[in-house]
Order: C-alpha cells, then sequence, then structure tokens
C-alpha cells in the first residue's frame, strides 16, 4: 500500500470545516467499520499481538465509544462474544491523552477481562509516538518509557502504534472493496490530521508549492491563540506581485494593549528563502518598543517601509501538522518577546 494514497472523495470532503471539528470520531467510526471485514479484523488482530505481545482471537467484536462504569468512553473497544473486553483502544489526530483518561481505560479493562492479558492501544500520528510514550511512562510512572508493558494486575499492557502503521497493515493483502474503503479512510486522516502536505525540500521554488504555503498560513493562524475575532485573509498590494502580501491579521495583548500581528505570504526578503513572513506595523500603540525588543532578542527581522518583518522558517523533514506546531511555536517566541518576555 502507498504511504501516501491518490486524493480521495473522503479526504476532499474532510477539508469541510463541519467536518474537520469532528476528525477523531469520524476516523474512529471508520476504522470500526473497516474492522467488520472479517480479512481486515484478522490483519488488525495479527497487528496487535505484534504490537502488545499479547495473542488475541481474530473475531472480536469492535464497537465504537463503549460506556465504562465511570462513563468512560474509550473511541474502540475489541469484545468477547459475552460482552467482556479483550482491547481499549484509544485514537488521537493531534491533541495529548487527558489527564487520569488512559489510566481509566486501563482499569476498567483490568476489573472487566478475566480471561487474560488485555490490551490497552494508543493510536496516533506516527511523528507523536515518541510524546505519546512519554506520557505513558510518566502515567503508570514507569522509568523506562520502552514500550509495550504490563502496567496493572490483572495483566493490561499498553502499546503505543502510529495510524500509519495501521493503514499500511490493513492496506496489505487485501482485495477489493476493501482495499478502497481502506484507502478512503486513510484520505481522510491524513487530511484530518494535517498530514496531507508532503515535506517541503529545502532550495525547492516556493512558487511551485505556492498553495501549500497558502495552506500553511491558514493552518498557523487558526491554531494561534487569539483574542480578537479571526479576519480573512487580505489581499495585500496584490499578491503575486513583487511586493504583494496575503496575510491574515491576529490580535493579541501585550503590555495591556491589542496588538496586531499579521502572518502571510510573500515573496521572501533577501537574502531569506522562506516566502512565510511574520508583520508588525509601525502604527501599532507601541511599535518603537516591539522594534527595540526584537533587536535585543536576537530573532532575524528586516525593516522594509518603517513596518518590522520576520521569517518563520521551515522545519527541515517535517510535514502537515508538525510543520504547523513548529510554526506556530516560532510565532508565540516571538509574542513573548514583544510582551516582555523570553
Amino acid at each position: 500500500m502507498s504511504t501516501r494514497p491518490r486524493r480521495t472523495l473522503a479526504g476532499f470532503l474532510a477539508r469541510h470545516g463541519a467536518i474537520t471539528r469532528h476528525g477523531e470520531p469520524l476516523c474512529t467510526s471508520g476504522l470500526t467499520y473497516l474492522l467488520n471485514n472479517n480479512g481486515l479484523r484478522t490483519l488488525f488482530a495479527s497487528f496487535l499481538e505484534e504490537r502488545s505481545g499479547v495473542k488475541i482471537p481474530a473475531d472480536l467484536r469492535w464497537l465504537s465509544e463503549v460506556v465504562q462504569e465511570d462513563e468512560g468512553r474509550p473511541d474502540l473497544e475489541g469484545q468477547y462474544g459475552d460482552r467482556v473486553p479483550a482491547v481499549k483502544i484509544e485514537a488521537k489526530l493531534g491533541q495529548s491523552f487527558g489527564i487520569g483518561q488512559i489510566r481509566s481505560y486501563a482499569a476498567d479493562l483490568a476489573t472487566r477481562n478475566r480471561t487474560g492479558d488485555g490490551i490497552l492501544g494508543l493510536l496516533v500520528p506516527a511523528f507523536r509516538l515518541e510524546a505519546t510514550r512519554a506520557e505513558v511512562a510518566a502515567e503508570f510512572k514507569i522509568a523506562d518509557s520502552k514500550l509495550p508493558q504490563r502496567v496493572l494486575e490483572p495483566a493490561v499492557v499498553v502499546a503505543v502504534f502510529s495510524w500509519e502503521e495501521v493503514f499500511q497493515t490493513l492496506g496489505e493483502n487485501t482485495s477489493d472493496p476493501a482495499a478502497h474503503d481502506v484507502e478512503q479512510l486513510h484520505g481522510m486522516y491524513l487530511t484530518l490530521a494535517g498530514l496531507d502536505m508532503a515535506p517541503i525540500t529545502p532550495g525547492q521554488n516556493w512558487r511551485e508549492r505556492e498553495s501549500d504555503y497558502f495552506e500553511l498560513a491558514n493552518r498557523v493562524t487558526r491554531k494561534l491563540p487569539a483574542e480578537h475575532k479571526v479576519y480573512p485573509f487580505g489581499n495585500e498590494r496584490g499578491y503575486g506581485n513583487e511586493h504583494g502580501y496575503l496575510r491574515r491579521y491576529i490580535g493579541r495583548t501585550a503590555n495591556g494593549k491589542m496588538t496586531f500581528l499579521s502572518i502571510g505570504v510573500r515573496d521572501p526578503f533577501a537574502p531569506h528563502t522562506t516566502p512565510l513572513w511574520l508583520r508588525y506595523l509601525r502604527t501599532e500603540p507601541f511599535f518603537e518598543q516591539i522594534l527595540q525588543r526584537l533587536q535585543n532578542s536576537g530573532h532575524a527581522l528586516v525593516p522594509s517601509e518603517g513596518h518590522v518583518w520576520l521569517p518563520l522558517n521551515l522545519k527541515e523533514e517535517a510535514a502537515g501538522e508538525e510543520l504547523v506546531d513548529d510554526l506556530v511555536a516560532q510565532a508565540e517566541s516571538i509574542h513573548r518577546v514583544i510582551a516582555g518576555g523570553r
């Protein structure tokens, strides 16, 4: 199976805002649907055994959001015929797990599964594997975050694995129409997780990936905390011309005043190569202080027509949401400086 499938109808529809807000339930419900297929269910059982060291039947019944006694709702639960859980899986697309969430699922599994080891699986994008293993180690006070590990008695084995590994597994030796269903869900996952953008090669002509840069600016400005309404993108000086700038303003409080920065796409200022730029206008209420703090901070900056511009640089080999998160962190670092922090 290709690691990056062709654009699917499901992936296209996933760009719709209302759908995006419900990304995780959509993906996990889709996975539950796939596991109703006998061939895919068998492949998934083998995958779980390989990742956890626990042998489970290939004919488990897979359900979404089974309510626990403590009202917790793990995303997927694999049950024996008598409704005894053998596996619980909690899936994320980007954010961290809630405090106590995974311990709650493990405790319920330990209480209800009396037939042998149970599996608590945490399903995350590949770029979040390391961070999730660290979360598990902290939650269960594991000195070594190497997983899988047995964390509770009666035994519960916790394992962390990625959506990418699952799609690769389900795509192997799968005949149509199941293969088409896997591809559809994979395309939706990539879009909803913000991973449908391939890494950008250093030195590549940015105009060849112009639409991707615009999408990055859109995702970064949507993800930054805002204390004012979210403005639409504006086309300043005719974007596409030498000094054109397609940007969105974001309002943030600094020094007790509402301060507006903009992030957008334009031709790079030499000697920089990135087309992603953050700008403070000279009309900001304490612009001289902003400028002074930025000059003292060591951040690269470019004065132009009295305004101050700062490049947002791409993290090498990063793609999708990992790249967005890094750009958000750069913008947050700049805001901390102008707000008087470091």
